[in-house]
This record gives structure tokens, C-alpha cells and sequence, in this order.
């Protein structure tokens, strides 16, 4: 409709849209459930390219994508996703068991807002979704 945001027009002004990329289908699984009791929508992709792909289709605010996948794996979906200037705002989140300065370094140059490190406390995790919701996709700060 002319003068109503996509959310909006499907009925939730306030539900944060998450996508969830990773290729270990227990943790995507489950962080997906975790996710759903702060009452957010969730779409999950097991695989770089299938990320890619969902992002047009399911229109997330926010992106939570693993760094150790196999083939094309978190940096290279970064920079493909972040290739596409005509997508909508989001929020893209590094979500990985890598923690150093030289891996916080790659995802900022890689097109990621902020990189976390597993495990993230429920708290870091509401206080993002808030923010997203809040301020659509209001990216926080940069990673590093």
C-alpha cells in the first residue's frame, strides 16, 4: 500500500525478522528457538548461498551469520549479500566461535555490523533484537 513500510503492510510493525545462516543444523535450529521466545519471526538457511537467496524472499531486520562454514563461508556470504545495494536496511551479526582481534578485523572488512562471540549472553541478545525493534534496522556499531 502507497505510504505504508513492508512491515506494515504484513502486519507487524513490531515483530523483528531474523535470518539465522549456519551450517551446523542443531545450532541454527536451536538458536532459532531461542530467538522465537523473544517473539521475533525467524527463517533459517543452512548454507552461504541459501542465505543469500532467503534474504530477498523472507526480508529479515536482522541477520545472525556463522564464520566457519564450509564452501562459501561467513565472510564471502557477507560480502554477496552486502554486494546488493538494493536490498532493504538490516543488520548483519557475525555470530562465531572466533574471537580475536584479527577475526573482529576480517568481518568489519567483509560488510559485518558487529561480530559476537558464542556463546552470547541472553542479555546482549535482547538488548540487539530491542534495538532492532526499536529502530528497524538500525545497525549498532561497527565490528572490532
Amino acid at each position: 500500500m502507497v505510504g505504508m513500510s513492508d512491515k506494515e503492510a504484513r502486519g507487524d510493525v513490531n515483530v523483528a525478522r531474523v535470518l539465522v545462516i549456519d551450517d551446523e543444523h542443531d545450532v541454527a535450529d536451536t538458536f532459532a528457538m531461542l530467538l522465537q521466545t523473544f517473539g521475533v519471526k525467524v527463517c533459517k538457511a543452512y548454507d552461504g548461498l541459501s542465505g543469500v537467496a532467503a534474504i530477498d524472499v523472507f526480508g529479515p531486520d536482522l541477520i545472525f551469520l556463522d564464520i566457519g562454514m564450509p564452501g562459501l563461508d561467513g565472510y564471502e556470504t557477507a560480502r554477496r549479500i552486502r554486494s546488493d545495494r538494493h536490498r532493504r536496511p538490516f543488520t548483519l551479526v557475525a555470530l562465531t566461535g572466533w574471537g580475536r582481534k584479527e577475526d573482529c578485523r576480517r568481518a568489519q572488512e567483509a560488510g559485518f555490523d558487529l561480530q559476537l562471540t558464542k556463546p552470547v549472553s541472553l542479555e546482549v541478545l535482547e538488548d540487539l533484537l530491542e534495538r532492532v525493534r526499536s529502530d528497524g534496522a538500525a545497525a549498532p556499531p561497527r565490528a572490532g
